[in-house]
């Protein structure tokens, strides 16, 4: 069985950015992101929690995306990205 697509919505990469250029610790933000792609390149419907009709979140320190899974084109969206604290 082959794996997910993972795409992050344009917004959602350029949240990403800005909340990498932000931090203090960058490797943390940017190995979070790359933990993110790999989580939800398999059976993404098992991780994270259900937050509302077909979009589900993930929390990998310090962020949280929200994404939503299609199955037809195997493929994740990310929707959204913020940092926790």
């Amino acid at each position: 069985m082959r794996g997910y697509t993972v795409i992050w919505w344009p917004p959602a990469q350029d949240d990403l950015a800005l909340i990498w250029l932000d931090a203090n610790l960058r490797g943390a933000v940017a190995n979070a992101a790359n933990k993110i792609d790999r989580e939800l390149s398999e059976a993404p419907d098992q991780k994270g929690r259900a937050k509302h009709e077909g979009l589900r979140e993930l929390a990998v320190q310090p962020l949280v995306v929200q994404f939503s899974i299609d199955d037809g084109d195997r493929q994740v969206t990310i929707w959204s990205v913020r940092r926790v604290t």
